[in-house]
This record gives structure tokens, sequence and C-alpha cells, in this order.
């Protein structure tokens, strides 16, 4: 049984405008495609233009870069339809359709295109279902983790609380829901109805083997979201051993390991936020005897793992445990780095996260582990700062030089690694700038700063090899301090 028919969404284009003329029989197309959600990245998205008046059909493709950029040159005149795919399109199993085309000789036509929104993926994935909002689905497909092929017939567990009010106790009743959708002939499954901003856990399940739960928040502006399972019929826990585990931990016990074992490996990196190797970390696979200690490079590797999806468990001093989903697969050794951040302590004045223009400030707070971010409070409490590239001197993994329109500030990783580096990306509200004092101080509200290349955000990817920051203006500017003219730097040598 298939949950997943091919959807097509269709899309605004915007108007298709002539840039500049030139006497040659064939025309171009180029322009920009627009990602919404911060999870989700343009890169390598793939655009078709197939022509509509020509017997033949035949199809031009380009990728986009990592800004979302396109061209196709020497494309014959007519009239094409366009169509984009990406992976998470495809893992979806959706495509983006527009409308036609037109390509005049000697003309290059612009035509930019801004993908779907969470709640139009939502909708498609979920379309037999009316979801309110609030309200997100999570897809993907199940893979035999033995002989790397499609899971037919297997089970993925939803589980979630609700709180809806209890109108004669006016006060709210938690209820404990459980979803189960069976997979199809591709592996593919869907989960509609799960709720967003709250915290839920998947676990796919067949023939009485199962994998370890694992716990997903979705924000409502994602809407839907992929999540591909494994399961290793050798090697995975049985479904009851792991749900006596689950009811130990939700009764407030301490979890017990299991010692699963098998052929699969994984090895990888531990680092910290100016990149430096974490040196001597503890790391293991949740319910494998295997574990390593990482080396002076901050590398570790692990053998005699059970194939399929498992939860990484990286443990250093200092730092909180951190987890993370991995997929290994029988007879092969698979890869996953891991960065640690030390917790910013609570901020007693912080009021970024109540107000509604931060909002999408906050949802990246809760959901991305890699970044540092720094408050309206945090913000308002450095008062000396006269120039936003002050506000970077005690930024972790930051380095900033200058003062002015000359200011900058850069990845202490990547000045390490890459003399080209010379800035890192900025964004303001969304939208790219040259330089870090294109906003005052007391025009901003909040920062995020992303030092490490390896771990940005999906929509920054391949943007941010310098490192990127990204600000969020406030809505009633303060009063900014004259500024003293000097040279600010946080001494990176």
């Amino acid at each position: 049984m298939r949950f997943f028919r091919p959807a097509i969404i269709a899309i605004a284009l915007a108007t298709a405008l002539p840039l500049h003329a030139q006497q040659r029989p064939l025309g171009a197309l180029e322009g920009t495609l627009l990602e919404p959600i911060d999870s989700r990245s343009v890169r390598n998205a793939e655009l078709s233009l197939r022509r509509l008046d020509a017997t033949s059909g035949a199809v031009a493709r380009a990728r986009a870069d990592a800004r979302g950029r396109y061209r196709l040159d020497s494309l014959p005149t007519g009239r094409y339809r366009m169509e984009i795919a990406g992976p998470t399109l495809d893992s979806l199993e959706l495509a983006v359709s527009g409308r036609e085309v037109r390509i005049e000789s000697g003309r290059t036509t612009r035509v930019d295109v801004t993908l779907p929104s969470g709640a139009a993926l939502r909708d498609v994935v979920c379309r037999d279902t009316v979801l309110e909002n609030g309200r997100v689905a999570v897809a993907g497909h199940a893979f035999d983790a033995d002989a790397d092929r499609p899971l037919a017939g297997a089970e993925v567990v939803a589980t979630w609380m609700d709180f809806p009010v209890d109108r004669t106790r006016r006060r709210y009743a938690p209820i404990r829901r459980v979803t189960i959708a069976r997979t199809g002939a591709a592996g593919e499954y869907r989960v509609c109805g799960a709720p967003s901003e709250t915290l839920f856990s998947l676990q796919l399940r067949h023939r009485g083997r199962a994998t370890p739960v694992v716990r997903l928040i979705v924000s409502e502006v994602e809407g839907a979201v992929v999540r591909d399972f494994s399961l290793s019929a050798r090697s995975a826990a049985s479904v009851e051993t792991i749900d006596s585990l689950e009811r130990a931990v939700d009764a407030g016990g301490v979890r017990r390991e299991l010692a699963l074992v098998g052929d699969a490996s994984l090895a990888g990196e531990v680092r910290g936020l100016s990149g430096q190797p974490i040196v001597g970390a503890r790391v293991h696979l949740r319910d494998a005897p295997a574990e390593a200690t990482t080396d002076g490079a901050g590398r570790f590797e692990l053998a005699a793992l059970p194939a399929g999806t498992g939860i990484l468990v990286v443990q250093h001093a200092g730092f909180p445990d951190a987890e993370r989903v991995v997929d290994l697969r029988a007879g092969r050794r698979a890869e996953q780095m891991v960065l640690l951040v030390k917790p910013a302590p609570p901020d007693p004045e912080d009021v970024t996260a109540t107000l509604p223009e931060y909002a999408q400030f906050d949802a990246n707070r809760r959901t991305n582990t890699s970044g540092q971010f720094i408050t309206l409070g945090e913000i308002d409490a450095k008062k000396s700062a006269t120039e936003t590239v002050d506000l970077f001197d005690e930024i972790l993994g930051f380095s900033a030089f200058g003062h002015g329109p000359d200011a900058r500030v850069v990845s202490n990783r990547a000045l390490a690694s890459d003399a080209k580096c010379t800035s890192a990306s900025v964004f303001v509200q969304g939208r790219e700038v040259h330089r870090i004092n294109d906003v005052a101080p007391g025009q901003i509200g909040a920062i995020e700063a992303y030092a490490d290349a390896d771990f940005l955000p999906a929509r920054y990817a391949g943007r941010g090899d310098c490192g990127v920051i990204v600000i969020w203006l406030r809505k009633t500017p303060r009063a900014t301090p004259k500024p003293l003219g000097r040279l600010r730097e946080n001494g990176y040598p």
C-alpha cells in the first residue's frame, strides 16, 4: 500500500522580465530560488525546463548555487514549463511546478521562484487530512539495514501528548496520543497531526523488532520534515525490550543499556565552537557495548555496532550530553561529526522570546544546537558597544577586526584554515548585507552566530565557510553611543 502519490505544488512566479537584448537566435533564462524556511536549503535544487511547442519535449536542467541562483543559456525560442526538485521535495515525493515561460530570441528572461511554505508542504503531504494550526507532519522512508533496500509493511509509531481544555474543571487535561503509519511498497510513510513546537517520539517496528525511540521537535514554520529510519532484523532489539526500557525512563528510573552488536562501524570528529578538537570525550552508541575516547585530533572510531537507526551519545566534562541520530548499514562504515556547545546561562531580563518580532529567532534558538544566540537583554547590557562589531569581542569562535565601514567579523576556524576568508556572511532580517556595521547596535534585537561551516542551519549551506551572522532588528531602536573611533578585536593571534 502506498501512502504517497507523486504530487505537484503549483506556485506563483515573478513576472518574466527581459533583462537585455542581444542579436542572436537563442535565448536564456536566469533567476533565483527563494527558500522561506530556515531548515531547508536551496543548494543543489534542480530546475527543469521542458519545451511545450516541440515534438521532442526536450528538457534543459540547471542546479541552483548556495544562494539559489540559476541560469540556462542557449535555449531555443518557444514556450516552456518549469519544474523544481530538491532533496526535501524528493523525500516528500513532491514536485514544484510553475506556469509557462516564454524564451525570446536574443533575450535573457528572469524568473524568481519562491519555494512552498511549510504550511503548503504539510497540506500536500497530508492532503487527505484537514489539519488545524499548530499541527505538523513527518514523512520519510524505512529501509532494511541489512540489505539496504526499502522496508515495506513496517510500522512507524508516533507518540505525543495533547492538552485539550477540560471545560468542566476549566483546566488542561493531558491525553496521550498514539498514531501508527504503515510503510508502503517503497518504504514510504507519513505521520500527520503531531503538535508543533512540542517534543514527540517516533519509532520504526517490524516483525517484533524496533529501533530506539527518536524524539523530534518540528516548528510550525517548517510544517513538514523528513525523517528516514532503518532496521536490522539481525541486530535490532525486540519491541518488548525497547518498550520496557522506555517505561522505566517514564517512571523516573535510570535507563538500562543493552549490549547489541553487529558488523557496522562509525567514525567521526568532535569539535567545539572555535573549531578546536575536543580531546577525551566519551563516545558510544546507545545500547551497544562499544565505546571510544576522542584522540588529540578529536577523532573517534566505533566498531561491532548494530545496523539500523541508532542514537550516538557524546559526553565531556563541562558540556551537556550531545545526542545525534545516526543510520548505520551492515558491513559499512559511516561518518558523523559532532559539535559540543556550552549552554548560555539564563538571562533573567531576556524578553526576546516573549516578543512576536523575534519569533523566528526564538524558534532557531530552540532547534539549532550549533549556534550562539545573543538576546536583546545581552545586547542592551553591553552599553560600551558603539558599533555592531563591538558586540563580537567576547563571542566564542569569532574574531572582530577594525571599525566603521572596514570592520569585519570572521570565524576563528576559518582564519586558521582558509586564507581567503576575510569576513563572515552577514544576514539582516533574512537578507544578506555586505558589512557587519551596516546596522547599529541600537537597531539590533537579537543575533545568531554560527562559527563552524560544517554545522550551519540548512538555509546557509555553502554560504558560511567564513562563519554566519544573523541579525534580527528591533522595532523601536535605542540610542547608540557616539563612536570612539578605536580598533576592536578579540585577540585572535
